[in-house]
């Protein structure tokens, strides 16, 4: 389903199809872009394996210990460093903060290659040891969709299967209106109780926190 297609299931389902329809072409469009980022901020629905090269591969420099991470980023799955010195390619452990922080000379540890990342938040990870070679890092992550839709033809990047549940998010939007003739809260329940039990509940910023500080997926000791 592309734009126009969530576009007017929503109006079938919302029976506004008068001229003007209560609820604008343009408003519905935002809704569908934030409806898709909450599938993703819910369920994870969009895998990134090294395709989007602006989002999952980096340059890092000698003695660069953080990376900032694209806003898109929802989790990091998997990471790659190969030096600029040559040798193949490491794949590195997937670590809480806490895990590294509990370390000794854990902010001056270094080596040629490091041995795992940790993701400190969607926007920011740190390598340890401190690779004190340059290289390059690839990473395979969930994220959030790239662009919001605009155009009618431009279609959500979760699975196709997915793009008819958007509909019931731009139902919540529009029956949580405060306008008295759209306001229904009844029919915004039924359709946030149906958006959240396809997709899940949505994780508040303290328990994100924790899960980035103690998030622990290693396959050897640090």
């Amino acid at each position: 389903m592309d734009l126009a297609d969530i576009i007017t299931e929503y109006r079938l389902q919302a029976d506004d199809n008068a001229t003007p329809p209560r609820i604008s072409d343009e408003t519905l469009a935002l809704w569908a872009s934030e409806a898709e980022r909450e599938t993703c901020e819910r369920g994870d629905l969009i895998l990134d394996d090294s395709e989007t090269d602006d989002v999952t591969v980096f340059a890092i420099s000698a003695d660069q210990a953080t990376i900032d991470l694209d806003p898109v980023t929802r989790k990091i799955i998997s990471a790659q460093f190969t030096s600029s010195a040559g040798g193949r390619a490491k794949n590195l452990s997937l670590t809480g903060f806490d895990r590294i922080s509990d370390l000794d000379d854990w902010r001056t540890d270094s080596c040629s290659r490091p041995d795992c990342i940790a993701q400190l938040s969607p926007t920011q990870a740190r390598l340890y040891p401190i690779p004190n070679t340059a290289g390059t890092l690839r990473l395979t992550i969930y994220r959030l969709p790239m662009y919001d839709m605009e155009d009618d033809s431009d279609e959500p990047e979760i699975p196709f299967q997915y793009h008819r549940d958007l509909v019931q998010w731009l139902l919540y939007k529009t029956y949580s209106s405060k306008d008295d003739e759209i306001e229904d809260a009844a029919r915004s329940k039924i359709a946030y109780d149906t958006f959240e039990a396809r997709f899940g509940k949505r994780h508040n910023a303290r328990v994100q926190r924790k899960h980035y500080q103690r998030y622990r997926v290693t396959t050897r000791p640090i």
